[in-house]
């Protein structure tokens, strides 16, 4: 049953489906960055109507 295992699994020879999937992980990885930066964005705003309500209804202008 490992002799089996060990002929099946060779590690010299290139995945093909690790390849094929690259394009796609590349793709994947961009999306997440975009959705990262507009939510890192989104809280920035969000502080910045944090501070604005801060200023008014405390009356620190």
């Amino acid at each position: 049953m490992v002799q089996d295992a060990l002929d099946f699994y060779k590690p010299d020879e290139p995945d093909r489906n690790w390849e094929r999937m690259q394009p796609r992980i590349a793709y994947l990885e961009a999306e997440r960055a975009k959705a990262l930066d507009e939510i890192e964005q989104a809280k920035d705003y969000i502080d910045e109507l944090n501070d604005e309500l801060g200023k008014l209804r405390f009356g620190d202008e």
